[in-house]
């Protein structure tokens, strides 16, 4: 099995994959099959610590390749920004989300 055949079968939604659709409205790509995480996050701001949950979505590069900063989104009818997008250059890609 290829690693592209991988990816698609760790994302697919239904039975076997863990994915969601999540619809891409601006750039208008239409529904794309994801991960959907609430990822732990902290961060030390000078002697206080901040700490919370990040929204993101993870999916196959080759479905986001025009998602950019300021990409919106809907996942279960709420919309959301892309507020960083990050491939990992092995076939993947994490945006991390603002709820709007």
């Amino acid at each position: 099995m290829a690693f592209d055949d991988d990816i698609a079968y760790c994302i697919e939604s239904g039975d076997y994959g863990f994915g969601v659709t999540v619809t891409w409205t601006s750039p208008a790509l239409g529904a794309v099959t994801m991960l959907h995480d609430h990822a732990y996050t902290s961060a030390q701001v000078g002697t206080h610590a901040v700490e919370g949950t990040d929204r993101r979505v993870i999916g196959a590069t080759a479905d986001l390749t025009s998602v950019a900063e300021d990409s919106t989104c809907t996942i279960g009818g709420v919309t959301f920004t892309a507020k960083d997008v990050q491939p990992d250059g092995e076939g993947l890609t994490v945006v991390t989300l603002q709820l709007d």
